[in-house]
């Protein structure tokens, strides 16, 4: 069964990989995993109730374009006044 999972990138600098969170369309459990593991499988599934949230094309565009714009923001944090 695949449910609609809101995803969301986390990004850790003390590791090299980003990590992948699920939070449940069903549950509302939140599942982390590495996103290359998460993208090869094309979906996450929830470690409450074993539902799926699917992982696609569209979602991982989103994800970038998010990650680009928190790259702009930190640039604009860290620029000097």
């Amino acid at each position: 069964m695949a449910n609609e999972a809101r995803f969301s990138l986390l990004l850790d600098p003390q590791k090299d990989a980003a990590e992948l969170m699920a939070e449940c369309g069903w549950c509302g459990a939140a599942t982390t995993q590495l996103l290359d593991a998460a993208w090869r499988a094309g979906f996450v599934m929830c470690r409450q109730c074993g539902v799926q949230g699917t992982l696609t094309i569209a979602t991982m565009r989103q994800l970038r374009d998010q990650a680009s714009w928190a790259r702009d923001d930190i640039d604009r944090l860290l620029r000097p006044d």
